[in-house]
């Protein structure tokens, strides 16, 4: 992933997916920016401030993720 996901939305990926070993890797250090959860937004912290992305991002692109592995498998 072009950018810097929480954990929550990795695990929401590998909990899915229907492939058995799923690994998911993603950029860091502001290389796409974050992607925080409905609830990071909710919450308040850096990772929501600095956002260039909308609160709901991280559940639809880990709900895409999914559908492609869904896809392949």
């Amino acid at each position: 992933a072009p950018y810097e996901m929480f954990s929550s939305s990795g695990r929401y990926i590998k909990d899915n997916s229907p492939i058995d070993m799923t690994m998911v890797f993603s950029c860091s250090n502001m290389y796409g920016a974050y992607f925080p959860t409905k609830a990071a937004f909710e919450y308040g912290c850096y990772e929501s401030w600095t956002a260039y992305y909308a609160p709901g991002c991280a559940e639809a692109t880990a709900e895409k993720f999914v559908e492609m592995l869904k896809s392949i498998a």
